[in-house]
């Protein structure tokens, strides 16, 4: 049976995972805030920023549409005419974007990164529909949502993921993705969760099954006084084994790092010890929700060929 995960791995291939991301956990509870790197390699070829590119471009796709969405275009034979697919999904799922700030390429990246990371997650709302086609403003809010569930012998343990992504200079990246963590409060991410909750016709059924609840839920507190909400909130997800992640994505230029092939791992440990000592120094505000922050670490060797391969058709 074809699956959404066949999908992206045959259009993508296991190429793709030639990438080099470092991950940073900075959650409340992990005191010690240890790094780790994932098992992926990005190339020191002169060509390499492109091909990200490019495959960012063939994650345009995958990142718009829903996964019953892809499997049926796949079955249609429309990947079969990948840049014409792209060209439409462009055209009636993203708002006009034009520069290099307009955080397509930053957003696409981070799904891909969790889709790589994540192979068994699932988009917890399809923002890509809802906006009006002819509204060429960003898409507000977080820029992914997912929600990964996780079986054991004893429970069922979901992940609500809340992406934040910035890509450019790193004094940029660090800056804004601060900004907007702190602006991550609880009414900001309430009215999130409440928009994607409402919106799940076109998702799998265990995610409509945990947004459907969350949905009745909301509904019933929507009337509390805030301090109450909070609790219940907290109080929800607790009993049902929710636990709200924001991973945040920090994708930023030095092509210094890949300048010798001998020294990247160590070039690599000092880049991403400078980011760390940033972001140690940084003081997370307390917003009224139990969550799990982790950043994603992923310094480019160039992002104006990123762009380029990203922006150059198939």
């Amino acid at each position: 049976m074809v699956t959404y995960q066949t999908i992206f791995n045959e259009i993508l291939g296991d190429s793709i995972r030639d990438i080099h991301i470092i991950g940073y956990d900075y959650s409340k509870e992990n005191v010690n805030k240890k790094y780790n790197y994932t098992p992926y390699y990005h190339s020191l070829d002169d060509n390499s920023s492109f091909l990200l590119g490019s495959f960012l471009r063939k994650h345009i796709v995958f990142s718009s549409y829903s996964e019953k969405e892809i499997i049926n275009k796949y079955n249609k034979g429309q990947f079969d005419q990948l840049e014409k697919l792209v060209q439409i999904t462009k055209r009636n799922r993203l708002p006009k974007r034009e520069g290099s700030t307009n955080g397509l390429y930053s957003e696409v990246l981070l799904d891909l990164i969790l889709n790589l990371k994540y192979p068994d997650i699932y988009k917890a709302c399809v923002r890509t529909l809802h906006r009006q086609r002819t509204d060429n403003q960003e898409i507000k809010g977080f820029d992914s949502t997912h929600i990964l569930i996780q079986e054991t012998n004893l429970e069922q343990i979901v992940y609500l993921i809340l992406g934040q992504a910035k890509l450019g200079s790193k004094s940029y990246c660090l800056r804004s993705i601060k900004e907007d963590i702190n602006k991550t409060t609880f009414f900001y991410t309430y009215d999130e969760l409440f928009f994607i909750s409402d919106k799940v016709s076109a998702l799998e059924e265990p995610v409509q099954n945990i947004l459907n609840d969350l949905n009745e839920f909301f509904f019933d507190i929507e009337g509390d006084e805030d301090l109450i909400k909070k609790e219940k909130v907290n109080k929800y997800f607790r009993e049902n084994n929710i636990k709200l992640t924001i991973p945040c994505l920090i994708a930023y230029d030095k092509p210094s790092v890949y300048q010798s092939k001998d020294m990247i791992i160590a070039n690599l440990e000092k880049e991403i010890g400078s980011v760390i000592r940033s972001l140690d120094r940084y003081i997370l505000k307390e917003n009224g929700l139990e969550l799990t922050i982790f950043f994603i670490l992923f310094p480019i060797k160039e992002i104006r060929k990123l762009r380029e391969g990203m922006d150059h058709e198939l």
